[in-house]
């Protein structure tokens, strides 16, 4: 009995000095700057970190539908409200999570917007536990970095100083239209939405909810990745959690879109015409809700308006191109 006590502790022992070992070396693969030249993935989305502290009203999450369908720009220079995108291709909602969690970390936004697409995305067993793991034990998502660690991967001193000019948006002026305009066929069936999938969004909303935050879903407009179906099941379950969902495959005069203009990939994706149309429909429903000031002539926010206006001066020089 004595020796099977003895193996017990040996291997509760090891274990939490592998542990303890992983935590170590994790803090140091971790990067500790938010640019990519110092390490760090997802650049785009995680350009959040670099944002001045307190500065974000609203916080956009999902895949690619969300980052290709809204322009924080656009809403900031028509409303004066501040926006990001955490948005990375094919995101699970698992790294949804995180996201929500990080951008936590020094902002405070009153409402988050989360795209649904994500609830569709089928994630096996085998990369829900690495995704759990790598929340705890970053070195497994960073474990490539050992070729570029530099002396200051060795330091307490944390600094992101990266920051995203086009606050998580995706712009593209390509036009290949689709042909699938009838993709929003009325239908009584369901869709079903995987359990685990339910339960993220349950977690993501328990953690608004106990950090001040107000929790909307919505739907981007997508022939190829959405369906009747799916807002069905979606209606049903926002109606579950007493949520409000916007589905903006079914507002064609809110959203007016144009399938042979405003797609840069027949369907799956908003090009930058496309998605006009849909930060000018968020951002009045953003500026309705009354929750938000206008930060145009606010100090804190001139490097916002310094942005929005390289941006219109972006767009301007690609729309002239076209002409």
């Amino acid at each position: 009995m004595k020796t099977i006590y003895k193996q017990i502790i040996s291997s509760v022992a090891f274990i939490v000095i592998l542990f303890i070992l992983l935590a170590a070396v994790s803090f140091v693969f971790v990067p500790k700057n938010n640019a990519k030249k110092d390490g760090m993935e997802d650049v785009s989305a995680n350009g959040i970190l670099g944002e001045e502290e307190n500065t974000i009203d609203v916080l956009f999450l999902g895949d690619s539908e969300c980052y290709c369908s809204i322009s924080p720009l656009q809403i900031f220079g028509e409303y004066g409200i501040s926006s990001y995108v955490c948005a990375t291709s094919a995101q699970k909602l698992c790294d949804t999570e995180q996201f929500l969690h990080k951008a936590f970390e020094n902002q405070k936004p009153k409402l988050v917007v989360l795209e649904v697409n994500a609830l569709y995305r089928n994630v096996s067993y085998e990369s829900e536990v690495l995704c759990g793991i790598e929340k705890v034990l970053p070195i497994f998502k960073y474990h490539n970095r050992w070729k570029s660690l530099t002396s200051k991967d060795f330091s307490f001193d944390i600094k992101y100083t990266y920051n995203e000019k086009s606050k998580g948006y995706l712009y593209s002026a390509t036009v290949k239209a689709s042909k699938n305009i009838d993709y929003m066929k009325k239908s009584d069936e369901i869709e079903k939405i995987a359990s685990k999938n339910r339960s993220y969004v349950k977690d993501i909303l328990e953690f608004c909810k106990a950090n001040g935050a107000e929790l909307i879903l919505i739907s981007a407009p997508s022939t190829k990745n959405w369906n009747y179906m799916k807002h069905n099941a979606v209606l049903e379950f926002a109606k579950e959690l007493n949520l409000e969902y916007i589905d903006m495959n079914l507002m064609p005069e809110e959203v007016p879109i144009d399938w042979a203009q405003d797609t840069k990939d027949k369907g799956d994706h908003l090009n930058y015409h496309g998605a006009t149309k849909v930060t000018s429909y968020i951002g009045k429903y953003l500026a309705d809700k009354n929750m938000f000031e206008d930060h145009r002539d606010e100090e804190k926010y001139d490097s916002w308006n310094t942005a929005y206006n390289e941006y219109m001066d972006k767009i301007n020089k690609q729309e002239n191109k076209k002409q």
